[in-house]
C-alpha cells in the first residue's frame, strides 16, 4: 500500500528539494539540524536494543542521518498539508462532464464568518468552490474527516488576567506510531514543553517561559496545476507559446519489499518528465482528466529562504518576535499565539504564490508568460492582532477578508465548527465574563454540532409528511444537537445528511465522478 506514496515523493522530488534546500540553509539552520541529526544518531549507535520492531519485520538497518534527511521529511510533511490541488482536478473532470454553467451549481460555498461581505459576494460571483474526500487519490485517509481547532483568549477576558491558548490537532490517536509525541528541553537558557513530530526538530504545539503557541490546517493554496501541450513536431518537447522546450526525463527506481524473488526485492523504474513549471504527474495516473498532459508546481520549492522559521519559534520572546518567525514558515497553516505581556494574534504562514491569472481553482493552460509573480508578501497574510472581541481562533476555516486583494485559496473546511466557537465566546464573555482554564477544557470537549441545530429541522419537515419516516422526524426534533455516542438524533442527522447529498447530485453525474 505504500507504493502509491513512494511514487508520489519521487514524482515530486522530495529528496531533490531537500538537497537544494540543504544547500540554501543558513549556517545556523545546517547546525539546528545537524544537531538533531546527532541526537538520532546517538540513539542508532548506542540502542540497538530498542530499535522499532518493524525494522527487523522489514530486514533493515537504520543508517546514520544526515540534516538533508531531516529536511526531506519536513519537507514531506509541508506537502501533506498542501491539498487544494486535487480539488482543480476534480472541478476539471466535472466541467468536462457537466458543462461550465452546471458544474458551477455545485458550489458549497466557504464564508468567513468573522466578515459577513464574504457570504454576498460568493454568491454574486457564483464561483466554483467544491470540496471532495482525499481518499479519491490518498489511500490512507480515514474513513471519517478530520479537521483541528485553535483559539486564544486575552488577560482581559481570563479569570487569571493572562492569556490562553488552547489547540487540538485532531490527529487520530488509534494511528500507530503516532503523528505527535510530548517533549520537554530544559537547558539553563530554554525551558520548552509541547508536541514534537518524529524526524523533525521544533515543536508544532508548544511553549516556552515567554509565549504559547498552537496550529491548525490554514489551507492557502500553495500548488498550481497547468495544462501543457506536447510539440507535434517532436514528442519529446513542450510548447510554451511559440517556444519548443525540451522536457527534463529523471529516472527513478523503486525497491519493493517481495519475498518471492532473489534478494527479497523487486524493483519498479519509473520516468518522470518534467516542465519549467513542475513534474508532469498525468504520466503516473495522477489526473481525473482524461487525455490532457498535467504540470504540477508546488511554491515551497521555489520561494522557501534559508531559514525555516522553526528555530527562530522556539526562542521567540514575544509574539512580536514570534511572527517573524512564523513569516518564514512554508507550512500553510494558522498559527494561534499568546505571550506573558498579553499580547494574542492568528497569522497565516506557507509560501502562497501571487497569481497573474486565475484563483487556483481549476488547472490553467501553461503559456510563455509566467502566471506567478512572487509570493504573497507575510505582512499581507490573513492574520489578527489583538482584536476587540479578546479572543481569536481558527477551525480550517476561511479567514480571508472580503476586501483581500489576492487569491489566497478556494478549499476551506465548512465554517460550523468555528461558528461554535464564536457562540461559546459570545455567550461566555458576556457582561464582562471572565473564562477559566476549565472554560477553554469545556469548549475542546464540546460536542454540540451548529450545523446539525441549523439543518435538522429543515430534515425533519422534508420527513414528516410520510408515516414511514415520522419516527425519524422525532428523533431529529427531539435531539439537542449534541453528538454523542448514545445519541439517535445524531446518527439520524449524520446518516440522512449524507443520503441527501448523494440523492442530490446522483441523477446528474456518472457513478464514477459521484
Amino acid at each position: 500500500r505504500g507504493l502509491k506514496n513512494d511514487r508520489l515523493v519521487r514524482i515530486l522530488d522530495l529528496p531533490g528539494i531537500a538537497r537544494r534546500q540543504a544547500e540554501l540553509s543558513s549556517a545556523e539552520e545546517r547546525n539546528f539540524m545537524q544537531r538533531y541529526a546527532d541526537g538520532i544518531n546517538a540513539f542508532i549507535q548506542g540502542y540497538p536494543d530498542q530499535y522499532p520492531r518493524v525494522l527487523g519485520m522489514m530486514s533493515r538497518q537504520p543508517a546514520p542521518w544526515t540534516a538533508e534527511d531531516i529536511i526531506a521529511v519536513q519537507t514531506f510533511r509541508i506537502w501533506s498539508s498542501s491539498v487544494n490541488w486535487r480539488q482543480e482536478l476534480l472541478t476539471l473532470r466535472l466541467i468536462d462532464e457537466l458543462g461550465a454553467d452546471r458544474a458551477a451549481q455545485l458550489a458549497p460555498l466557504n464564508f468567513n464568518p468573522d466578515d459577513e461581505q464574504t457570504e454576498a459576494i460568493a454568491f454574486a460571483a457564483g464561483e466554483l468552490m467544491l470540496d471532495y474526500g482525499d481518499r479519491l487519490l490518498n489511500p490512507f485517509e480515514a474513513e471519517h474527516a478530520m479537521g483541528s481547532n485553535a483559539w486564544v483568549t486575552d488577560g482581559a477576558h481570563s479569570d487569571s488576567g493572562m492569556p490562553i491558548l488552547a489547540n487540538d490537532p485532531h490527529i487520530d490517536a488509534r494511528n500507530l506510531p503516532g503523528f505527535w509525541y510530548p517533549v520537554g528541553i530544559v537547558t539553563p537558557k530554554l525551558r520548552l514543553v509541547g508536541g514534537s513530530t518524529p524526524g523533525v526538530p521544533g515543536m508544532g504545539v508548544a511553549r516556552n517561559e515567554h509565549i504559547a503557541w498552537g496550529a491548525t490546517n490554514g489551507y492557502g493554496d500553495v500548488v498550481d496545476l497547468f495544462v501543457e501541450r506536447v510539440d507535434p513536431e517532436n514528442p519529446d518537447h513542450y510548447l510554451e507559446g511559440a517556444a519548443s522546450r525540451p522536457f527534463e526525463v529523471r529516472a527513478e527506481v523503486i525497491r519493493i519489499k517481495d519475498d518471492g524473488v532473489e534478494g527479497g526485492f523487486r524493483e519498479e523504474r519509473i520516468s518522470v518528465r518534467r516542465t519549467r513549471r513542475g513534474p508532469v504527474i498525468s504520466d503516473h495516473g495522477m489526473t481525473l482528466a482524461d487525455d490532457r498532459l498535467i504540470s504540477l508546481r508546488w511554491a515551497i520549492p521555489e520561494y522557501t529562504g534559508p531559514d525555516t522559521g522553526i528555530r527562530e519559534l522556539m526562542l521567540a520572546t514575544s509574539v512580536a518576535e514570534a511572527s517573524l518567525a512564523v513569516a518564514k514558515m512554508a507550512t500553510p497553516l494558522n498559527y494561534l499565539l499568546a505571550d506573558r505581556e498579553g499580547n494574542i494574534a492568528r497569522i497565516a504562514s506557507g509560501h502562497v504564490p501571487i497569481r497573474r491569472v486565475g484563483n487556483g481553482l481549476l488547472p490553467l493552460p501553461a503559456t510563455a508568460e509566467d502566471n506567478w509573480l512572487g509570493r504573497i508578501p507575510a505582512r499581507d497574510m490573513p492574520q489578527v492582532h489583538n482584536p476587540r472581541s479578546g479572543w481569536t481562533g481558527s477551525a480550517n476555516h476561511n479567514v480571508v477578508p472580503a476586501d483581500y486583494p489576492y487569491a489566497f485559496s478556494s478549499h476551506f473546511s465548512p465554517s460550523w465548527r468555528y461558528r461554535r466557537m464564536q457562540a461559546f465566546f459570545a455567550g461566555e464573555l458576556a457582561d464582562g465574563g471572565k473564562l477559566s482554564n476549565e472554560s477553554h477544557w469545556n469548549l475542546l470537549l464540546d460536542v454540540e454540532n451548529d450545523l446539525g441545530r441549523r439543518l435538522s429541522e429543515q430534515i425533519a419537515d422534508a420527513l414528516a409528511g410520510e408515516e414511514a419516516y415520522r419516527g425519524l422526524a422525532q428523533a431529529l426534533r427531539a435531539w439537542d444537537h449534541r453528538v454523542s455516542t448514545d445519541s439517535s438524533g445524531a446518527l439520524v442527522f449524520q446518516k440522512l445528511l449524507r443520503h441527501f447529498a448523494i440523492a442530490t447530485f446522483e441523477d446528474d453525474m456518472s457513478e464514477e465522478l459521484l
